[in-house]
């Protein structure tokens, strides 16, 4: 494992660039898949429940998908951290914030994006490259505003894909 891994150190997270994508937009079959079910779920109501959400229906997806709590302006906690979902130090986040990542740029690119979809209530998708020990990071990143009420974001269903990640942080 390269020099500086490890939850307590700085882990070179360079972002190279971060495109906002649209749902026409969107490449990734999952991504698309994931947008479409919350769709279906919201109904006609402004934004679904997390009681909308059955994980039986996102079983194929589910180590790839997070959710979280959304305790503040820019507070997330994830109250479920996908098993299969690689960051910088390799951490499982459950119960933590989104601003404990070790590596304080990537924490602040998530909570940015999250904070996106919080304040339009509406999706936010991003196409991610960045560089982490020298090697290509990629991913596409969507979070889906939900809400107890059907209007006040209270919780973020996050999925994510893989382009290309270090072989290092593979799960």
């Amino acid at each position: 494992m390269p020099q500086g891994v490890g939850e307590d150190s700085a882990l070179g997270f360079q972002l190279v660039r971060e495109d906002f994508l649209t749902f026409g937009q969107v490449a990734n079959a999952e991504i698309t898949e994931l947008w479409q079910y919350w769709e279906r779920k919201r109904a006609t109501h402004r934004l679904p429940s997390r009681d909308d959400i059955d994980p039986y229906d996102l079983k194929g997806q589910l180590g790839r998908l997070h959710i979280l709590d959304v305790k503040g302006p820019s507070i997330f906690r994830y109250r479920l951290y996908g098993s299969r979902v690689t960051n910088p130090g390799r951490r499982d986040m459950t119960g933590q914030t989104t601003m404990a990542y070790a590596d304080q740029e990537f924490a602040e690119m998530v909570t940015r994006h999250l904070r996106k979809a919080v304040d339009t209530g509406q999706p936010a998708c991003f196409d991610i490259e960045a560089k982490l020990y020298g090697q290509l990071y990629a991913y596409t990143r969507a979070a889906f505003p939900l809400a107890t009420d059907h209007v006040t974001v209270d919780k973020l269903l996050v999925g994510t894909q893989r382009k290309s990640i270090p072989t290092e942080i593979e799960r």
